[in-house]
């Protein structure tokens, strides 16, 4: 048994319990939970181990990951970069 929890930071905001490792990892976007968490944890409920972990992303993030500093995002047109006139 697998038992996948989200979090808010570090606040757990739901759990769901899983046969199987792969019904867990298939759960993770399925359940409506995930849009309003920040990263998820599944657990193997037999030894306690941590099986799987990962943060989501979000819009926030994923600027940061594409522009690591100020100087990074000069010149960078969104319109430009999707082709939109």
């Amino acid at each position: 048994m697998f038992t996948l929890q989200y979090f808010e930071n570090k606040k757990l905001v739901g759990q769901f319990n899983y046969q199987t490792l792969e019904e867990a990892q298939n759960g993770i976007e399925e359940n409506e939970i995930w849009n309003d968490s920040t990263n998820y944890k599944i657990i193997d409920n037999l030894s306690g181990d941590i099986e799987e972990e990962d943060e989501f992303e979000d819009a926030g993030s994923i600027k940061r990951m594409m522009f690591p500093d100020e100087e990074s995002e000069e010149g960078f047109d969104v319109d430009d970069f999707f082709n939109n006139d």
